[in-house]
């Protein structure tokens, strides 16, 4: 019974592979983020939300919540439970992960464009984003958290 377990989920993950194939993978992310109503808002096509496994495509965060933005690259290693999301090394970590730190939000790929956002007061306490952008969210999230 086990060992049939075992087949049904390898064929699922073979399937899931198909699925996303790399060019899925390995497309650039185009999730939105903006600033509406004091709340930091982070928008998730459909890609990103199947492949974080997130139900809700909007996320809003209170900007009071922010402690501290940076563009470093952030701390990462094996021992980080990841619940649910996607990892396939050097191309994508996306979805929860259960770090020593805390519940983190990684959403990144093989680019070196990092966000992270250190929360306080909510049930994540971290988000790791790889975007275009990143340095001028840096700036503008560190503006207003300093204010």
């Amino acid at each position: 019974m086990a060992l049939a377990n075992h087949q049904q989920i390898l064929i699922m993950i073979e399937l899931l592979w198909v699925i996303l194939d790399k060019k899925l993978l390995t497309t650039k992310f185009i999730m939105n983020l903006s600033i509406v109503d004091d709340k930091l808002q982070i928008e998730f096509t459909f890609k990103e939300q199947l492949l974080a496994v997130r139900l809700n495509k909007l996320w809003q965060i209170s900007l009071a919540h922010i402690e501290q933005v940076t563009i470093a690259e952030p701390q990462s290693n094996w021992r980080e439970l990841r619940a649910p999301g996607s990892f396939v090394p050097g191309v994508i970590k996306a979805g929860t992960y259960y770090t020593n730190r805390g519940k983190e939000f990684w959403y990144v790929n093989r680019e070196t464009n990092y966000l992270t956002i250190q929360l306080r007061d909510e049930s994540y306490k971290r988000i790791i984003l790889t975007i275009d952008d990143n340095e001028s969210w840096q700036q503008r999230l560190a503006q207003i958290i300093a204010a």
